[in-house]
C-alpha cells in the first residue's frame, strides 16, 4: 500500500475538526501539535468506522450488490492498491458529515433564536 494514500483520513479528520460547528471553538485553542495529533486521532477513528463498515457490508452481501459495485469501481477507476477505496471514503464521509451537522445545528440555532457567528 502506498502511503501517500495514508494520509487521507488525517485530512478527513482535520476537515472534521476545524469545520464542525461542534469542534472548531474547542480546537481553536489548541497547539498546532496537538492538533495534528487530534486530527491523527479522529482520522484514525474514521477510516476504523469505515473499515468496520466495508467489512460489515461485505460480509452481508446477499445479492453480491456490494461486490458487483466494489468491482466496476476498481474496473473504472484501475487503482488495485489494498484499502485504497475504504482510506478515500475516510476523507470523503468526514466532509459530508460536518456539512450535514452543521446544517443541523444552523438549523437548530436557527429555531431557538440563539444568534451565532
Amino acid at each position: 500500500m502506498s502511503w501517500s494514500i495514508v494520509i487521507l483520513p488525517l485530512l478527513g479528520g482535520f476537515y472534521f475538526l476545524s469545520r464542525s460547528m461542534f469542534w472548531r471553538n474547542r480546537i481553536r485553542r489548541m497547539p498546532r501539535q496537538v492538533l495534528i495529533y487530534a486530527s491523527g486521532v479522529s482520522g484514525a477513528a474514521w477510516a476504523f468506522a469505515t473499515l468496520l463498515t466495508s467489512k460489515l457490508l461485505q460480509l452481508w452481501d446477499p445479492f453480491h450488490l456490494i461486490r458487483l459495485t466494489e468491482n466496476t469501481i476498481k474496473d473504472f477507476i484501475q487503482i488495485n492498491e489494498p484499502y485504497v477505496y475504504t482510506l478515500a471514503c475516510s476523507f470523503f464521509l468526514p466532509v459530508i458529515a460536518t456539512e450535514l451537522s452543521n446544517l443541523v445545528f444552523k438549523k437548530k440555532r436557527r429555531l431557538s433564536g440563539i444568534s451565532g457567528h
